[in-house]
């Protein structure tokens, strides 16, 4: 049950944002951990950051990783899976990922 709901939820997901379209508009982000991969994906309104721990250990992102991608410090991001406010910290701040975590974060305010 609880795997057919979160594949529900990332098809709503699909449909409700058009920046998860293939239209050749995903960058590949250095996530200066070998643990996490990340991702940009936008159209000409929207950001959205995609981050997966691929690991069964905690991982730490630093916010240097978003600044390189021109997202600064105290930026507003909106975590679309948990529907919860993320500020962005400094560069040499993380941000934590459990085991098998992944965010998928939009832009809201820069």
């Amino acid at each position: 049950h609880l795997i057919f709901k979160g594949t529900k939820k990332l098809i709503a997901l699909r449909i409700s944002y058009s920046f998860f379209g293939d239209y050749n508009n995903i960058k590949w982000m250095n996530t200066y951990n070998i643990l996490i991969a990340g991702f940009e994906r936008y159209n000409e309104r929207d950001r959205v950051f995609c981050l997966f721990n691929f690991s069964g250990f905690n991982a730490f992102l630093s916010w240097k990783a978003f600044s390189e991608h021109g997202v600064s410090y105290t930026t507003i991001m909106k975590d679309l899976w948990s529907d919860e406010n993320v500020e962005v910290g400094r560069d040499h701040e993380y941000l934590k990922f459990e085991p098998f975590h992944f965010i998928v974060l939009k832009v809201l305010m820069i």
